[in-house]
């Protein structure tokens, strides 16, 4: 989100940042400043707990400038000078602070031709210096300047073009003085705050009759003095707008710019100060808006609008001129909707785990980024290669071998090569509350699972009707030969359906004294071996977890990557983007978000982090 342009108010019409004088006097002397401010608004649209700044999108540079200004027409009243008479023709100019005068513009009723000299004379209280401090005589520059070019009469020669030795603030000036024929104008490089003046016609007499009337323009410098930029952040969430006078700065200059110290001092390239600044002030008017969460209001957001204060200062006056400024800055959330700093996730293997999470978001955001960090503690085995997808999610398949009663079902295991297992998963859909299956493991016996038991358990079912993987743990680690074993389901509690897939067989359905009911040649009961493993957390940092939850943002499955100490790290942005594509009708959408596991055990999930900009209006 781009916040390049700046209001003379909080809240106010919004314009670019562009050339600022600094005139007007704050305080009281000795300690006066210059100072504006500028108000940058931040948008948040209410659904932001945090902001971010883009150091490397942020940028403010430009300089601090001299600032000329007739000193007796200048609006400010604190700059202006005053004019008096002493007498014989001399005129006393007084202003509060030293000046640098750069030129002064006589009447042509008294300076009517080329040739006049205006002499300048420092005064000590009613005393004018016996000799001038400096002069001009009109000629010895510019005698006329056309509307497109600069011509300097120099001892009878005209000479077109750039003026020489002159840079391109004073051309303008200049251009600005001559294009007026009934004035006469007086170059000077002077400073003081009091001087006198006297004017000396082309013969070498002294003009006696001049009066503070003929002294049309007294044009002075002012030069930046310690010049700074700075930047209020609001901590109130109540008052969300900058204090300029609580500012912290990010850039400054010391001395006198342009004067004592050269101009391009005054240069500044202060972006990334700025973002930092901001960043900080960000983070604390964040920690004041966690603050007040309540049970009514566990996850309190920003203010809809922030106005920062740009404040830009002097001990002198001068121009602020801005070059670039450009301000990008993105919304963060970091929590759940109920505002838990965490949440435990726990897996009975196969399916889903409890509860069910989810974020917020407004509909239309364009989604920068969106991490989940997780630390799951799940059971040392996992599924074998091919089955991780499938037991991530519940089974999808409504067909297979009921059980219960006299009636139970066997499934040929036959597998590839030798495996050390320590367990299996199998796809059940309970028909009764509180089932429970007895499984065992056995050895074939003239085709028919009748043969030696090396395993046995009773498994706990889930609600009755909700298809699921159960997980069945040995006792220890089995090893599984190449031969033909069966996995055997008997009902010991309520009833249930051994779900299938079409496959090779055979699966026997058999009724509890032993006879054969039926030999599926073409069907698979859905089983899964389990292996010895360390799972997710015994992978390389930045490795796919393969074998880890998988979380299911929307519509969308998201698989992790393993980072530092077994912790689990789910990448959301393109999940999220598709699912508020899908939203409409509402200004903020709640997004479920729900992880599966093939194994048992627990997650502990942190709330996401998310980046997002709102849509554009």
């Amino acid at each position: 989100m781009n916040a390049g342009e700046v209001s003379d108010s909080p809240g106010g019409e919004t314009a670019p940042l562009a050339v600022r004088t600094l005139s007007a006097p704050l305080g009281d002397p000795p300690r006066v400043i210059y100072r504006d401010v500028r108000y940058v608004r931040l948008v948040t649209g209410g659904v932001a707990e945090s902001l971010v700044f883009d150091a490397g999108a942020t940028a403010l540079s430009g300089s601090m400038a001299s600032y000329d200004f007739d000193a007796l027409e200048v609006a400010e009243p604190s700059l202006r000078a005053a004019k008096s008479s002493l007498g014989g023709g001399v005129v006393l100019v007084e202003m509060a602070v030293p000046r640098h005068v750069r030129w002064v513009r006589i009447a042509s009723a008294k300076a009517s031709t080329t040739g006049y000299t205006l002499e300048i004379y420092r005064v000590d209280g009613e005393a004018v210096s016996a000799e001038p401090t400096a002069s001009f005589t009109t000629g010895e520059l510019i005698a006329h300047v056309t509307t497109s070019e600069h011509a300097v009469v120099a001892g009878g020669a005209v000479v077109v073009g750039a003026m020489e030795g002159l840079t391109a603030q004073q051309i303008e000036i200049e251009h600005e003085l001559h294009v007026l024929s009934e004035t006469r104008a007086f170059g000077f490089d002077f400073t003081d705050a009091r001087f006198a003046l006297r004017l000396k016609a082309p013969g070498g007499s002294y003009v006696t009759d001049l009066a503070p009337a003929h002294v049309e323009q007294v044009s002075v410098r002012s030069y930046p003095s310690t010049p700074r930029l700075a930047v209020a952040f609001p901590e109130d969430p109540e008052s969300p707008v900058g204090d300029p006078a609580s500012a912290t700065p990010v850039w400054q200059a010391a001395g006198e710019i342009g004067g004592a110290v050269p101009a391009t001092a005054g240069e500044f390239a202060a972006g990334a100060a700025l973002a930092e600044v901001l960043a900080r002030g960000a983070g604390r008017l964040a920690d004041a808006v966690r603050a007040t969460a309540s049970a009514e209001l566990p996850v309190p957001v920003l203010p809809e609008a922030i106005d920062v204060a740009l404040v830009i200062e002097s001990d002198a006056p001068c121009r602020f001129v801005p070059e670039e400024f450009e301000l990008e800055y993105r919304l963060a959330t970091a929590s759940f909707p109920g505002g838990a700093e965490k949440e435990t996730v726990r897996f009975t293997g196969g399916g889903p785990g409890a509860p069910a999470l989810a974020v917020r978001l407004p509909v239309g955001a364009t989604i920068s980024s969106a991490t989940l960090l997780a630390s799951p503690s799940l059971r040392a085995n996992r599924p074998g290669a091919g089955a991780i997808a499938a037991l991530s999610a519940p089974p999808t398949s409504r067909a297979g071998a009921r059980i219960g009663g006299s009636r139970h079902a066997a499934q040929a295991i036959q597998l590839p090569g030798a495996l050390e297992a320590t367990g299996f998963a199998v796809a059940v859909l309970p028909l009764a509350e509180e089932t429970e299956l007895r499984a065992a493991l056995l050895e074939d016996a003239n085709d028919s699972p009748v043969g030696r038991v090396l395993a046995e358990s009773v498994l706990a079912c889930g609600p009755a009707g909700r298809a699921a993987w159960l997980t069945w743990q040995f006792d220890g680690p089995l090893v599984i030969s190449t031969a033909r074993h069966w996995l055997r389901l008997t009902a010991a509690a309520g009833e249930g359906v051994w779900l299938s897939a079409p496959g090779s067989g055979p699966a026997h359905l058999r009724a509890d004294d032993g006879a054969t009911l039926a030999v599926l040649a073409d069907r698979d009961l859905l089983a899964h071996p389990l292996t010895a493993g360390a799972g997710a957390g015994g992978a390389e940092p930045g490795a796919p977890g393969d074998d880890a939850p998988r979380l299911r943002a929307g519509a969308a499955t998201v698989t992790a990557t393993v980072i530092a100490d077994g912790r689990l790290e789910y990448d959301l942005a393109t999940a999220l983007t598709a699912a508020l594509a899908d939203q409409s009708g509402e200004t903020v959408a709640e997004i479920p978000l729900s992880f599966a596991s093939a194994t048992s055990g627990s997650l502990t999930a942190y709330p996401p982090r998310i980046e997002f900009e709102l849509a554009a209006d």
